[in-house]
């Protein structure tokens, strides 16, 4: 498997699971808990072939999501435009991974900027809610 091939199945596998997890989260209460019974083990069972096969190949998935954002990170703020310089910020939701071989940058993680107070407030909310 060539590295682009690689690159190309984390990328699709991780836009996999967090489309799955987006429908998991729409659908009624009571279905949710028997929807992510069923999801979970392939899930699980996804990413650890996924991870498997990136390690195999000295690639690293890097995930941004509840890290401050630093613009020296290997990610694309989708929204970076909606806030000031300056204003602290906390990458709220990550789309796509980082991937990184040996301190190269393969692909640019694509993520979703928010205030840093924002994120922390809806830590507080949900850590209450037990969410």
């Amino acid at each position: 498997m060539t590295e682009e091939e690689v690159k190309s199945l984390a990328i699709d596998s991780f836009r996999l699971i967090v489309a799955n997890e987006r429908i998991i989260t729409d659908l009624p209460r009571l279905k949710q808990k028997a929807a992510e019974a069923k999801m979970r083990n392939l899930r699980n069972l996804l990413h650890t072939h996924i991870i498997k096969l990136l390690q195999n190949n000295d690639i690293e998935m890097v995930v941004y999501e509840g890290k401050p954002y630093d613009a020296n990170y290997p990610l694309r703020a989708t929204n970076a435009d909606e806030f000031a310089d300056g204003e602290k910020l906390v990458v709220r939701e990550t789309l796509e991974p980082a991937l990184v071989k040996k301190g190269r940058v393969l692909h640019f993680a694509k993520v979703v900027l928010t205030r840093a107070e924002d994120f922390n407030k809806q830590q507080e909310q949900k850590n209450v809610s037990g969410n």
